[in-house]
């Protein structure tokens, strides 16, 4: 009330100046600029706002139709036995990448089960946290690749995802209606076949690395990978045992040093790097290739001494 007491006295105070100059008129016209300009301002600013939302939304929903029309192929499955050229096969070790994701859609019971049954050992899966803290398996950070669903998945509890069917991976035409698993689910499939489960996460605190540990007792060998070096580090205090992977897109100098110093393997994208580089790499540290799909890149990651390799559609051996 003060304030506006005092605003009108100013106000009445420069009326009376104005009057006594002469100059009423040419105050008037420039203070119903001023509240044009003030309309003219709102104006502009609302149509800004419209066009901002009118245009996330534009966006968002262009990304979905891009998600949507990228539906996952599968690719041919190669033995690795029918690779003459590397010299024998005995020293590489193969990691089925999200299951075998070449035959199956990703990250579900039925890629694990192709996994075992074609004669792995080693399976990589990706861990994500729902909005309660449970772990599922799940790649992305939203919904809209694998399902016909958008969002953040952790956003999401768990037992929504687990009622949150999939409707794209390959050869998922030939499945009946698949839903996001639990990690749980998983390990048993695991178990099962006989499958050391190597668990792709992102960054996590203490408490939730403290539950994902209460929950892998039990399990036997196991292996964790991240791309956050204090997610390794954290883990290696509540399990000094455990194998651990540092993720990398670009090996540096730093990766290596990294990896060599707390007894990490590498593992790296081979798209992403050179020959000659990953063969230096080789002669310093453990390394692991991934994602490895063809012949000639699978010869160019041996040639250059990678012996570990992840892969959609590359099969071991057969067991005699």
């Amino acid at each position: 009330m003060l304030f506006s007491a005092f605003l009108k006295n100013i106000k009445q105070n420069c009326s009376r100046f104005a009057h006594k100059c002469g100059k009423w008129d040419t105050i008037k016209r420039v203070m119903d600029m001023k509240k044009y300009l003030r309309i003219l301002s709102g104006i502009v600013l609302c149509a800004g706002l419209t066009a901002m939302i009118l245009g996330g939304s534009a966006f968002f929903a262009r990304r979905n139709t891009v998600y949507r029309q990228k539906k996952i192929q599968p690719q041919p499955l190669l033995r690795i036995s029918a690779f003459t050229e590397l010299n024998g096969y005995g020293h590489v070790t193969l990691y089925a990448h999200r299951g075998l994701s070449g035959t199956a859609p990703e990250n579900t019971p039925e890629a694990i089960r192709a996994a075992g049954e074609a004669g792995f050992t080693n399976v990589q899966l990706d861990v994500a946290v729902s909005a309660d803290d449970g772990f599922v398996l799940f790649h992305d950070e939203t919904l809209e690749r694998m399902t016909a669903e958008a969002g953040r998945l952790s956003f999401c509890s768990t037992e929504l995802l687990r009622r949150t069917p999939l409707d794209n991976g390959a050869n998922i035409e030939e499945y009946g209606k698949l839903y996001i698993p639990t990690l749980r689910e998983a390990l048993g499939l695991c178990r099962t076949y006989g499958l050391r489960p190597v668990l792709n996460i992102r960054a996590m605190d203490l408490q939730r690395l403290t539950a994902l540990h209460t929950l892998l007792r039990g399990v036997g060998s196991y292996a964790l990978c991240a791309a956050d070096a204090r997610t390794l580090t954290a883990y290696r205090t509540l399990d000094a045992d455990c194998a651990l992977q540092y993720r990398v897109g670009e090996i540096t100098e730093k990766d290596i040093r990294m990896a060599k110093e707390n007894g990490w393997l590498l593992v790296f994208d081979c798209t992403k790097n050179r020959e000659e580089v990953v063969r230096e790499a080789a002669g310093r540290t453990a390394l692991c290739a991934e994602t490895v799909n063809t012949r000639d890149t699978l010869a160019q990651m041996v040639r250059a001494g990678v012996t570990q390799i992840v892969t959609d559609c590359i099969l071991p051996p057969v067991q005699k």
